[in-house]
């Protein structure tokens, strides 16, 4: 009987346990005189009332699963209710934060939940707050990772950055007139509905990444979006406001459902990375008041498929549209005077580009593995490429060159497996290294009197280019392997009167022949029937009438150049 009295007693203990524990207190400091070691780590629910101070949120944080070091306790607490306690002033500090240094201590101040004051204690789940409560403070409840329901009063003001960040929220909130704070509810993918104040003008940075908000709306009072704000979020469609300005960098970035984004017709800038990798994107539909465009700004969308990119735009910055491997459609306004290095790299769809006269340059990998790409025309006032800017442009069957161009850098046309037949314009002096290598169906070259040096491999591994047509009087001087590989039976023609010299000039001797033409040059002009005039240059590659006087360069119909003076 004894036995049996002492297992019913000990059931009933363990059910009193699990019940509401409540404690009142007449004096801050003093939980631990309410609460017994023994019972600490063993109470689930608690409502206290109260004042309470950095003395006893020591305990609170032990009970929730954090102890005075900041070591994870065997603390049980998931329900805790201050509704009727208030925080005052005094105590021993509740946390303090160990620095390589000196260490921080945080202290309780009058009705504020406090800096860090429950960070990372996992066993919260619900928590309501004092009513006379007036600020949360910064890391409050950050890496709660189990509370779901925080009950805030009216009387908050203010809630601190990160307070909320990595919690199990699904629902929040904000009361009017009260300012968004960075990283307030980052990292709560449960977050499913939020209500942002109408009046809000900014949301920071990091606000809201991380959550499971498929729907927001925007308020009309918004200017700026911060960087990373809904960055790695679930939101599917993003309404900008007429009032917005700024699109921060990262700001919708790793949004792997957000399929639309209408733009108003005041934004200004759309920073970097601010839409990359939202990889279920079709259409980036870009207004023209936009003054900014940020690198990588839509990069790694990998179902974009059409893009509009604003008049008044100067230059298409790195990677804008990086690995957009379905976009099919995009323009480059007349403005554009740069593209800048991998900004269409790896478009794979993309089979047509138009490039504005007055495109001075492209950059580096700009336009390497475009598939699908079948032309590059490149305008006469492009004066410099980067290297590999066309790179493995397979499909590409006609390219023609800018005459104010200097050299054609390393790799610039390799792998441009289709092209059969390359006239580089006079005015070039360099041909890069590499910069024509691995061209399959390469057949027919023609190099301009004004080269003066082939850099190494420029042309290897061509094996059916078996003709080459070379108008320089003194042999340019070649790099190692420059024509490595080409067919067996292959010719290089020469000026009349220059066999000799490129028979004993390194790598020019060893084609399998080598024949004289006429190049009509400065000293031999000729009359061709049929032919006519469709370009003429000055000796710098720019473009002039057939009333000045000088040294001049002028294109045919049939593919031939002519150097005269007039």
């Amino acid at each position: 009987m004894k036995k049996l009295f002492f297992t019913t007693a000990l059931a009933m203990s363990a059910l009193c346990l699990q019940a509401q524990t409540v404690v009142s207190l007449d004096k801050a400091g003093t939980l631990s005189k309410k609460i017994s070691s023994a019972e600490k780590y063993e109470i689930t629910n608690l409502k206290i009332s109260g004042p309470l101070n950095g003395t006893d949120f020591i305990l609170l944080r032990d009970m929730a699963g954090m102890d005075q070091e900041n070591n994870k306790s065997d603390g049980k607490l998931e329900t805790l209710d201050l509704t009727d306690a208030s925080i005052v002033k005094g105590g021993e500090p509740y946390y303090v934060s160990y620095g390589g240094n000196a260490d921080t201590e945080y202290y309780t101040s009058d009705n504020e939940m406090g800096h860090a004051m429950f960070i990372k204690c996992a066993t919260l789940k619900d928590v309501k707050l004092p009513t006379t409560v007036t600020a949360i403070g910064d890391s409050c409840f950050l890496e709660c990772k189990a509370l779901s329901n925080l009950d805030i009063p009216a009387s908050v003001k203010e809630i601190g950055s990160y307070a909320l960040s990595y919690t199990a929220l699904e629902k929040f909130s904000f009361p009017e007139g009260m300012a968004i704070t960075e990283g307030v509810l980052s990292g709560c993918s449960s977050l499913t509905s939020l209500t942002i104040p109408s009046d809000v003008t900014a949301i920071p940075r990091d606000a809201f990444s991380g959550t499971g908000i498929q729907e927001i709306e925007l308020p009309k009072s918004l200017t700026k979006i911060g960087e990373e704000a809904f960055s790695a979020s679930l939101i599917t469609k993003v309404n900008c406001p007429e009032s917005l300005l700024t699109i921060d960098a990262g700001a919708f970035s790793l949004c792997p459902n957000l399929t639309e984004v209408n733009f108003n017709n005041k934004l200004e800038t759309i920073g970097n990375r601010a839409f990359s990798s939202c990889e279920s994107l079709l259409e980036a539909n870009i207004p023209n008041t936009i003054t900014t465009l940020g690198s990588s700004a839509f990069s790694t969308c990998s179902r974009l498929k059409k893009a509009h990119l604003p008049e008044g735009l100067t230059k298409i910055e790195t990677a804008l549209f990086d690995r957009c491997d379905k976009l099919e459609e995009v323009n480059i306004p007349e403005t554009v005077t740069s593209i800048g290095a991998l900004a269409f790299q790896n478009n794979c769809k993309l089979s047509s580009v138009t490039f504005p006269e007055g495109l001075k340059d492209i950059g580096k990998n700009a336009f390497k593995s475009c598939y699908a790409l079948e032309e590059i025309i490149l305008p006469q006032s492009l004066d410099s490429l980067d290297a590999s800017c066309f790179d493995g442009c397979m499909n590409v069957v006609n390219i023609v060159l800018s005459p104010a161009l200097k050299k054609i850098p390393r790799g610039a046309f390799s792998y441009c497996s289709s092209i059969e037949k390359i006239d580089i314009p006079e005015g070039v002096e360099v041909i890069g290294e590499m910069a024509f290598a691995s061209c399959d169906e390469l057949r027919t070259v023609k190099i301009p009197s004004t080269v003066t040096t082939l850099e190494k491999a420029c042309f290897c591994d061509n094996c059916e280019l078996a003709e080459v047509h070379c108008a320089a009087l003194t042999p340019p001087t070649c790099g190692k392997n420059a024509f490595a590989d080409m067919a067996e039976e292959n010719v290089l023609y020469v000026p009349s009167g220059t066999k000799q010299a490129y028979e004993t000039a390194d790598t020019w001797s060893d084609f399998a022949s080598i024949v004289e033409e006429e190049t009509n040059d400065i000293n031999k002009n000729t009359v061709r029937s049929n032919v006519y005039e469709t370009a003429r240059y000055n000796i710098a590659g720019q473009s002039i009438g057939n009333d000045r006087n000088g040294i001049q360069i002028i294109k045919y119909s049939d593919g031939t150049s002519v150097k005269t003076v007039k």
